[in-house]
């Protein structure tokens, strides 16, 4: 079967999980291998119809500035599975999570926090200066 990216959003967005895919089940122009797999739009898909939790099932390797700000966006708690160099692009989606937290989950919220490197930790306090407190 010829691999088609359309058809395989499309999969996607019915339910079907990055994980079920297999580069190696298609079959592809001249032996042309994908570079990256799964591809950068069923990432994007993925983190579109999935869920606020769509985030775990993106490969370590696949991670965008783009894909990690939607992961983000969706769920704060995203930021600790995203590689440090897409971190600091996440900042405004992570601050904007802050005003939204109960103060029971604001004690989570913190821990994420201070779990990150210190340079997305100013990023974030540059952003809202009430996260600099702690």
């Amino acid at each position: 079967m010829k691999f088609d990216e359309y058809t395989a959003i499309r999969e996607i967005s019915e339910g079907k999980k990055l994980s079920e895919f297999r580069a190696e089940a298609y079959e592809w122009n001249e032996g042309k291998f994908p570079t990256l797999w799964p591809t950068r739009l069923m990432v994007l898909a993925a983190l579109t119809y999935h869920g606020a939790d769509a985030y775990l099932e993106i490969p370590e390797h696949c991670w965008t500035a783009r894909a990690a700000k939607m992961a983000v966006r969706a769920n704060y708690r995203a930021i600790k599975r995203i590689p440090d160099p897409y971190k600091n692009s996440c900042a405004t989606e992570f601050v904007a999570h802050y005003l939204m937290q109960t103060r029971a989950e604001l004690k989570e919220y913190y821990q994420v926090l201070q779990e990150q490197p210190e340079m997305f930790q100013l990023a974030c306090g540059r952003l809202n200066p009430g996260l600099s407190k702690n």
